[in-house]
């Protein structure tokens, strides 16, 4: 066995050595390269090109939400162990509107809604004028930014 192999390679050797050879299997490993370079930059493309839609989504509220997507025939992704959806970018805001007359996500969260009631909207007000805000803005905002 270990003959017909040495007999194989000696046999093909002064093809590998010839010129032209040398320079096929060079432009078949830089055609590799540069395919596998363009299918990287075009997957990166691909995963920039969604926005985040809703984050910190109870199961229930993400699974209403994604069952809606499914039926507007909406491609989205699902990060963070199912509490993040994200769609294309260039949708978010037309998504979000529609889910809103759709009365979605229905969870527990706090919104623009607190102002309804006076008393807390004045409180709230009051109380942030004077640095002493009741609802700690900062820590939503800095997780949002991680």
């Amino acid at each position: 066995m270990k003959n017909k192999l040495k007999a194989y390679i000696d046999k093909i050797r002064p093809y590998i050595n010839s010129r032209n050879v040398t320079f096929a299997i060079a432009g078949i490993a830089a055609g590799l390269l540069l395919a596998f370079v363009i299918f990287s930059f075009k997957s990166s493309q691909e995963s920039s090109n969604y926005a985040v839609l809703y984050t910190n989504l109870s199961p229930q509220d993400a699974g209403a939400i994604l069952e809606k997507l499914q039926q507007w025939n909406v491609p989205y992704k699902v990060a963070g162990e199912g509490s993040i959806i994200l769609v294309p970018r260039d949708i978010v805001y037309q998504i979000r509107l529609k889910l809103a007359a759709e009365h979605l996500p229905g969870g527990k969260t706090v919104g623009f809604e607190i102002f309804d009631n006076r008393v807390a909207s004045e409180y709230i007000i009051e109380n942030c004028s004077r640095g002493e805000c009741p609802i700690p803005w900062e820590e939503k905002i800095a997780a949002l930014d991680n």
